[in-house]
């Protein structure tokens, strides 16, 4: 069986670990792309990682280029960088159907609300169980009510102060790492995140993640890509789990929505 291809868009700190976990999990051979004066690095760290395999065993092949022709025919593109918009770019023209098309709004900000539970409790972050809905932003919905660690309840293990605050941690851990670095955002849980959606999809794994997929009516919402939980396979998204929200979670998930609304009208997709 012939092995798989990925293409990584952006060779910069997000896309050099997307490489190196890529590379770890075997999940194909991994071309690197980045505009053609970032050409030397993105060779230079696919070069680097290809020396990196034989400490681990991994056999993939690794490659850096900016050649766009260097990545046609890839099962999987990982975009992680981007241009100016012009007019008419939506993702409607790239040719792919929107069930190949998901963002990872969700499974960054899942995965964040985990490790703050797991920190503020002690316990294991493999048994800690919850979601985030909505935009990756300050308007992110914590579904705090179905967050459980071993199957318990958060609410019968914390107060619901520090519940509070750790969902306003949540809300806001891009920026706290931004500010902690002075000049730059997160790379190695975003890059994880992604991953996590690949593997699903190339492994054909039906993994439930958060994750930002085109809405057809699902939670009161049509014709936006926001965050859901979303089976992913084979397919694509395969579909969408909609649950009952209780009103204070759906009118935060209709405020949400405006904002990603906003951005959509702000930058003409």
């Amino acid at each position: 069986m012939s092995k798989k291809r990925i293409a990584l868009i952006g060779g910069g700190q997000i896309g050099g670990n997307l490489a190196l976990l890529a590379a770890q999990k075997e999940l194909g051979d991994i071309v690197i792309f980045d505009i053609p004066k970032a050409e030397g690095m993105v060779k230079g760290k696919a070069l680097d990682l290809m020396q990196l395999r034989p400490h681990d065993g991994y056999d993939v092949d690794i490659t850096g280029t900016s050649n766009w022709k260097d990545v046609k025919d890839a099962d999987v593109f990982i975009i992680t960088a981007g241009i100016p918009r012009k007019p008419g770019m939506d993702y409607k023209t790239s040719g792919f159907k929107s069930n190949k098309v998901v963002g990872m709004a969700g499974a960054l900000d899942s995965t964040r609300f985990r490790t703050f539970i797991a920190m503020e409790t002690g316990f294991s972050v493999q048994d800690v169980t919850c979601m985030v809905l909505g935009g990756h932003g300050d308007t992110m919905v914590p579904i705090t009510r179905l967050a459980t660690i071993g199957g318990v309840p958060l609410g019968d293990l914390i107060s619901e102060e520090k519940i509070t605050k750790i969902e306003e941690r949540t809300r806001f851990a891009g920026g706290e790492i931004v500010k902690l670095f002075g000049n730059g955002s997160a790379f190695y849980a975003p890059a994880q995140s992604a991953i996590e959606m690949a593997e699903s999809y190339l492994r054909d794994k039906k993994r439930v993640i958060p994750c930002a997929t085109l809405c057809n009516g699902e939670f009161g919402i049509d014709g936006y890509f926001i965050g859901v939980p979303t089976v992913i396979g084979s397919n694509g998204v395969e579909k969408i789990l909609e649950f009952k929200l209780k009103e204070n979670e759906q009118e935060a998930l209709n405020q949400t929505l405006e904002a990603v609304k906003k951005t959509v009208s702000e930058t003409g997709l």
